[in-house]
């Protein structure tokens, strides 16, 4: 499958969106898990637990992990995953000479399970996302049409970080199953294409009477400030 580096995906409508509370174990195909912060503990212990369940069960996991936000999952906890025949790469190793260069990282956090159901969000396989501690992320439900831009977003970086092919594809009866949200996949690609925000001032740009922000980061630019102003 021949992938565009810096493609601009289309408005997909038919689609579902809601807020996950719980999630996974019911997978019977496929799993697959792109994500940044992972440290061994309570909460990543469950998720290995349960992968490798789906392994036992026949399902093919697939899981790529950022080098940098997995300095903290010790090694007999990456030893477990591959023992027990989870699919398991880190993204862009860090590596001593490359300097700055080991500052472009994967941030993204995905999981898509048999192609008919994906969760993204802000959280990460961590205890410090349990309990009475200051994070605060939502995950999020989807369905419909928008899930072959995010197996094509998780695709590209697995073909780029592993040498392992992923000959998965998703049925098309999942894609076209209709849904009545229109949804669209945005996301940046280094410091030179950043679709995001390109989308974040268009839509201040055209709004009418209120501007909702969410953002864990918020260090507005010069530009960003003269919209919102």
């Amino acid at each position: 499958m021949k992938l565009n580096k810096n493609k601009i995906y289309p408005w997909r409508a038919k689609n579902s969106f809601e807020l996950l509370i719980n999630a996974i174990d019911n997978a019977k195909n496929f799993i697959l898990l792109e994500t940044y912060f992972v440290e061994s503990g309570k909460i990543s212990s469950q998720f290995i637990t349960a992968v490798i369940a789906a392994v036992n069960r026949g399902v093919k996991v697939y899981v790529l992990f950022d080098d940098m936000g997995t300095r903290s999952l010790n090694e007999s906890d990456r030893n477990l995953l591959v023992n027990n025949g989870v699919n398991l790469c880190f993204y862009h190793p860090i590596k001593f000479f490359a300097f700055l260069n080991n500052f472009y990282r994967d941030h993204r956090k995905l999981l898509l399970v048999d192609g008919s159901i994906a969760f993204i969000g802000g959280a990460g396989l961590s205890d410090q996302f349990i309990g009475d501690n200051y994070w605060r992320d939502n995950m999020i439900t989807i369905q419909g049409g928008v899930l072959q831009d995010w197996y094509a977003l998780f695709l590209q970086n697995w073909q780029k970080q592993s040498e392992k092919p992923l000959p998965i594809q998703l049925p098309n009866e999942i894609i076209n199953k209709q849904f009545n949200a229109l949804g669209r996949l945005s996301y940046t690609h280094g410091y030179f294409f950043n679709q995001i925000k390109i989308h974040l001032h268009q839509k201040i740009k055209t709004s009418k009477s209120k501007v909702w922000l969410v953002s864990a980061y918020f260090i507005p630019s010069l530009k960003l400030r003269r919209l919102l102003s």
